[in-house]
């Protein structure tokens, strides 16, 4: 991540509770395109994201920057790639493509990853693997599309922690899954427009027991995101209505392979006891 974008990404977390929705959906469209900063206007910019030029100007002055013309000069100095180059390269992944849809997607997805990775800051990661690998318990809920990097991440951390599980309210059981919740555990949840009310509900409850939170999700204007004590931003842009998984999949792979590398003793200890268990069920076919 270039220091404009990780600066400004962490300013917005920290004030993320203090925001109104209209500021909080100017702080999004920043976040995404920090670079036009550096060449238009205030009014320009609330044109495009939907918002007065009024409602800029307060979201900087409430993030701490002394009006737009030092926000803007920030950003010229801070960016580290030319304008000019980073425009180029946005639109280069799809030129050519539109005649494969397949190429398309993947083109598109691998745009989400790149922007994903720009706005992950390296003291959020470690922070919240530090998190997961102390936690007593984890807890991880995402429902309808994010249910399946939901599943994905309680699966793996399970298979290398042994103490992990999904929180699905499907079978009426989710306030029996929930009330053992503590000061030692993490709450994990992932959520994409539209957000899903027992996501958020979930996330307000371990807050309330004093559990540590994660949040994936789209933007600081998402409900999960002031209810995380981190949160990261995962674009999941799509050819489809519903929106890519595979960011989302992809950052849980990278928080499990964290985890398994730091506590590779105890993940050792744990694969070789469910392996005894595998042989005696003859889980596989040999």
């Amino acid at each position: 991540m270039n220091k404009a974008k990780e600066t400004f990404s962490r300013r917005l977390k920290e004030k993320c509770n203090e925001l109104t929705p209209a500021q909080r959906r100017m702080g999004d469209y920043l976040l995404e395109h920090l670079e036009e900063v550096a060449y238009t206007s205030a009014a320009q910019l609330g044109r495009q994201a939907g918002v007065s030029e009024s409602t800029v100007l307060r979201l900087l002055t409430r993030l701490g920057y002394d009006g737009f013309a030092a926000f803007q000069k920030a950003v010229q100095k801070d960016l580290t790639i030319p304008i000019t180059l980073e425009r180029l390269n946005q639109t280069a992944s799809h030129v050519g493509t539109k005649g494969a849809v397949w190429e398309e997607s993947f083109a598109m997805d691998k745009d989400n990853l790149n922007n994903a990775l720009a706005q992950v800051t390296p003291s959020d990661f470690e922070r919240a693997v530090g998190y997961l690998t102390q936690a007593r318990q984890i807890y991880v809920i995402g429902l309808r599309s994010s249910y399946a990097a939901a599943y994905f991440l309680a699966f793996t951390l399970n298979a290398v922690r042994g103490n992990a599980r999904c929180l699905s309210p499907g079978v009426g059981d989710l306030a029996e899954g929930l009330r053992a919740i503590g000061p030692e555990d993490v709450v994990v949840g992932i959520a994409f427009p539209r957000y899903t009310r027992d996501t958020v509900r979930v996330l307000q409850f371990a807050r309330g027991r004093g559990a540590h939170t994660i949040a994936l999700t789209d933007g600081v204007s998402s409900p999960l995101a002031p209810l995380a004590d981190v949160v990261f931003f995962l674009p999941n842009a799509s050819l489809h209505p519903i929106g890519s998984a595979v960011p989302a999949v992809a950052f849980a792979n990278a928080l499990v392979s964290a985890v398994a590398l730091a506590q590779k003793k105890e993940v050792m200890g744990v694969l070789a006891a469910v392996e005894e268990a595998f042989d005696l069920l003859e889980t596989f076919a040999r």
